[in-house]
């Protein structure tokens, strides 16, 4: 990691716990890109099904375009006593980075194969030491005509969901919530016109599935 990357992750964890637009009473706090930022305005994006599913206060800093690999997600993150951390992200990395083409060094970089390894695992592993759990969702098979060049990334985004289960397994405070479980790239109900971005109804669908997820893993 460069020290760029670790100092922008190091300055997310030291931050106070009522700064960067988390207010007090906040349980989940929801970090990512366009996914989970998509339909926010209107207070429909999947962190917020989370919270009206679990009824618990989640504050969704997640912004769109966002990559993990240049430390912009990591550094949406804000220390505190939160329940949970539920993130996506890395799809914009192997988008953008590489075209979804020669993309083995920048996976590797995100995560290696056995899911232990990479900016990931260690910032993962630095929230977890606070004493916050994490909920990592992974992407949904998109459809065969998705828009902004994912058409061509099915392949490295189903590496990456394989790798981040595998990370999973390794921490007791981590899950893994797979999209592709509840969302078939050719349900269209479940995605917006650019057949990347979930429609209200897949946020709906996916918001469910992470609630679901937490609240086994909280029994």
């Amino acid at each position: 990691m460069t020290f760029a990357r670790h100092a922008a992750i190091a300055l997310a964890l030291l931050s106070g716990c009522t700064e960067g637009g988390v207010p007090e009473g906040t349980e989940i706090v929801a970090i990512g890109d366009s996914m989970f930022e998509w339909h926010a305005e209107e207070g429909d994006s999947i962190p917020d099904v989370v919270g009206a599913e679990l009824g618990l206060e989640v504050a969704n800093l997640s912004e769109s375009g966002t990559w993990f690999s240049d430390g912009a997600i990591p550094g949406q993150y804000v220390d505190g006593p939160w329940s949970w951390l539920v993130v996506d992200g890395g799809g914009n990395d192997l988008n953008d980075a590489c075209e979804c083409g020669d993309c083995d060094a920048l996976m590797d970089e995100l995560i290696d194969a056995d899911g232990t390894g990479g900016l990931i695992p260690e910032f993962v592993g630095e929230v977890v030491d606070t004493g916050v759990r994490v909920a990592w969702m992974g992407y949904p098979e998109l459809p065969a005509d998705a828009d902004h060049g994912f058409s061509s990334c099915m392949d490295e985004l189903e590496i990456l969901s394989d790798r981040l289960a595998s990370m999973a397994d390794t921490h007791p405070d981590v899950i893994f919530v797979d999209a592709r479980d509840v969302v078939a790239p050719d349900d269209g109900a479940l995605f917006d016109e650019d057949n990347v971005h979930p429609s209200v109804q897949g946020s709906e669908v996916m918001g469910r599935h992470i609630a679901e997820a937490i609240a086994s893993a909280t029994d």
